[in-house]
Formats: structure tokens, C-alpha cells, sequence
């Protein structure tokens, strides 16, 4: 079993209540946090959970996009763009 790395953009972004980080290549995963430090620790940790869990169910999973940065930095100008490295089981 091989085990290879991907990189997939995630964005932070404080709401005003929370800060919410997200994934634009997995569009329902959304992770919440007090602060900007417990997103950067919880989203790669959550990111590695749902890919592992897709691949158990033996979905597809995206290819890592390049997204439009300043379309989004146009809509979300303070959002803070980063990249979480996740870890992948090929056979």
C-alpha cells in the first residue's frame, strides 16, 4: 500500500460570531470554531476524517482545484486562503 499526499485549498474566514472555515473542493464540508487557531487545528483533522471515510465507502475522490482566489477574495476579502495536505491510502 502506497500512501500518497494531496493538497486541498481551505479558506478561514471570521463571521463575526465564529469562524468558519471551508473546502472548496468538498462543498458540503464546513468546520466552525471560536477562534481563527481552533479552525487551522481542527480543519485538516476534520479533511482527513471525511476523506478516509470516503474512501471506506469507495468514493471518488476530487481531484485538488485551483480555485478562482480573487473571485473569492472579491466576495470574501478577509478570508485567510491556506492549503491542508491530507494523507492518502492507495493500493
Amino acid at each position: 500500500m502506497n500512501i500518497r499526499a494531496k493538497p486541498y485549498v481551505v479558506f478561514h474566514e471570521d463571521t463575526g460570531q465564529a469562524v468558519k472555515a471551508w473546502f472548496p473542493d468538498f462543498a458540503d464540508l464546513t468546520v466552525f470554531g471560536d477562534r481563527l487557531s481552533d479552525t487551522l487545528t481542527i480543519a485538516p483533522l476534520v479533511l482527513q476524517q471525511h476523506v478516509e471515510e470516503m474512501n471506506q465507502q469507495e468514493e471518488q475522490l476530487p481531484d485538488p482545484t485551483t480555485p478562482d482566489l480573487w473571485d473569492i477574495y472579491s466576495k470574501h476579502p478577509s478570508a485567510l486562503i491556506g492549503f491542508v495536505k491530507i494523507s492518502i491510502a492507495e493500493d
